[in-house]
This record gives C-alpha cells, structure tokens and sequence, in this order.
C-alpha cells in the first residue's frame, strides 16, 4: 500500500461505519479490526482518518497511545 493509499480507503470507512453502526461498542469493535488489518498492510497515516468519527479517533488513541504523549 502507498504511504496514504491507506487514507483513500479509510476516510470513507469510517463516514460508512458511523453512518451505518450505530451501537457505539460494535463500531469501536469494528475499527479495531479494521485498523489492524490496514496495519498489517502497512497503512500509517491513521491520523488522516480522524476528525470523522470520535469512536475511530478513541479507538485510535486506545491502540497508539504513544502517539499522543506530546499532546497532552
């Protein structure tokens, strides 16, 4: 996958699952899956998938929390 293929994928994923699960708990299960399986295909640009969806930027910083250290 390309350096931001992943993204092109991603975004409307995400706008998909938060339009279609709406049980918060199953769409949080949901993007852990799928975040591992863009992972192992290399994705690495997750942070350009957020801002979509609030339970896809927790389960984000729930699977990265390194990532966000500065932030806080």
């Amino acid at each position: 996958m390309g350096w931001a293929g992943g993204t092109y994928v991603a975004r409307p994923v995400v706008q998909a699952a938060k339009k279609y699960i709406s049980d918060k708990k199953k769409r949080a299960a949901f993007y852990v899956a799928f975040n591992k399986a863009m992972e192992d295909a290399d994705w690495d640009t997750q942070n350009e998938a957020e801002g979509i969806d609030p339970v896809f930027d927790a389960v984000l910083r729930k699977m990265h929390p390194e990532w966000y250290e500065d932030a806080e």
